[in-house]
């Protein structure tokens, strides 16, 4: 009894001496119940509506800095149109002004050596992903023109959608659209292909320039 009774009073002199850590313990659980961290809603920017609010892509000229006879530019320019009925087979500048540019990326490769393109745009809230992937490799096998061969270009286009189930994380992938051949008439010309995912029409443009070294 005599043991028990001193444990009782040594807790009681301790929470004497200790009350303020009981006390801030209380307040904290009291916090996590009634305050709300998450950010304002009038803050918040829908996913969908990110490329919208920042703006169209920064153009992207070519370089003329390079010499090398073998060098070859490529430029990618991704549109997004508003009307998905809009007449966009062939390059026109009236309805082109009436897209958005996702991007528009430069890369430069030589002869023979293929150049990778890859992007990756989310739709529906972020719920709806394409995975766009252009592999291209020049080769200068064509007829001879003032003095120098034609160039022709190896290309293949990939695009590959994934998406989120309603319940779950798990994402659903499957190849959209797949093209595979060989461009034959490439230099001063734009090589467009058009496709659609729902409700949304995309225009990928290529244009290709060779050295003049």
């Amino acid at each position: 009894m005599r043991t028990a009774g001193r444990a009782f009073a040594r807790g009681v002199t301790w929470l004497r001496r200790n009350a303020y850590l009981a006390l801030s313990a209380a307040c904290l659980l009291l916090l996590a119940r009634v305050v709300d961290f998450a950010a304002p809603q009038h803050v918040r920017i829908d996913p969908d509506q990110a490329a919208r609010v920042v703006g169209d892509a920064p153009w992207q000229g070519f370089s003329t800095a390079s010499n090398n006879a073998n060098a070859v530019q490529f430029r990618a320019t991704l549109r997004r149109y508003a009307d998905a009925a809009a007449p966009v087979s062939g390059p026109d500048a009236r309805v082109d002004a009436t897209a958005q540019i996702l991007s528009q990326p430069v890369v430069t490769t030589i002869m023979g050596v293929e150049a990778n393109i890859e992007q990756t745009v989310r739709l529906d809230g972020g719920d709806l992903e394409l995975h766009l992937s252009l592999v291209v490799t020049p080769r200068a096998d064509g007829p001879r023109y003032r003095g120098r061969r034609r160039m022709t270009v190896e290309r293949e286009f990939v695009v590959e959608r994934h998406r989120r189930g309603w319940l779950d994380s798990s994402v659903e992938k499957r190849i959209h659209l797949k093209l595979r051949g060989v461009l034959t008439v490439v230099e001063g010309r734009i090589q467009r292909t058009v496709f659609s995912v729902g409700e949304h029409l995309f225009a990928l443009d290529v244009e290709i320039q060779r050295s003049r070294g």
